[in-house]
């Protein structure tokens, strides 16, 4: 496993709407479904876009998200994401 520095990316949000439809797609591949306030634990493709994954994290949650990169047996290389959440972060509970 190795850390992996993202820089969030920076969504221009002249087109509010379009802005966030694009920070929602991009923070619902790393919520929990049961609890989107609750601990950010997943997993994503190598090739996610992990700078527009981290702005929807701070985004929707107000906390930084770690990436790390996890080779499984096989050769197969994912992206772990983790942040403490909404719940457990400035903005919560």
């Amino acid at each position: 496993m190795a850390a992996i520095t993202v820089i969030p990316s920076h969504t221009d949000f002249s087109d509010y709407d379009a802005a966030q439809a694009k920070l929602t797609a991009a923070f619902d591949q790393v919520m929990t479904l049961e609890d989107w306030r609750g601990p950010i634990h997943a997993v994503v493709g190598e090739d996610a876009d992990l700078p527009l994954i981290a702005e929807a994290v701070i985004h929707f949650t107000a906390t930084v998200p770690s990436f790390t990169r996890v080779t499984m047996p096989g050769g197969a290389t994912y992206v772990r994401v983790e942040a403490d959440g909404y719940r457990a972060g400035p903005a919560g509970p």
